[in-house]
């Protein structure tokens, strides 16, 4: 059985396994033949960035779509997978797995950052 097939079974047995999903989405980037360039695909987060804030607007009610229903959690989803897109663009010599593993390493060390600044145990004066 290959990596991906694995990866695959194991994010539909668990979909808790975000790390397989991920690997699934840098598998599946990599292989689309319409891929954009990295400038596209950065003007691309752009676009989906700005769908991620109309539907926060939505959502808070600030503004009114009756037309038009946004997910924000659709939208939010749409950010992180143009952003994983990019980052398998710009480590295009990273293995599936190895960029997933990179990028859980970098969000694990952001997240001390952001906790920080959060001032999550109210050490902050």
């Amino acid at each position: 059985m290959s990596l991906k097939q694995e990866n695959l079974e194991r994010a539909a047995a668990d979909p808790q396994d975000l790390a397989a999903v991920l690997v699934d989405i840098v598998n599946k980037t990599r292989q689309d033949r319409r891929a954009l360039s990295l400038l596209g695909k950065t003007t691309k987060l752009g676009e989906e960035h700005g769908e991620l804030c109309e539907a926060v607007l939505v959502a808070c009610g600030e503004i009114v779509k009756p037309n038009k229903v946004t997910s924000t959690m659709e939208e939010a989803a749409d950010v992180i997978m143009v952003a994983l897109d990019i980052c398998a663009s710009v480590y295009h010599s990273l293995e599936d797995e190895q960029l997933i593993e990179e990028l859980t390493k970098m969000i694990k060390h952001k997240t001390v950052k952001w906790e920080r600044l959060m001032d999550i145990d109210g050490d902050r004066q």
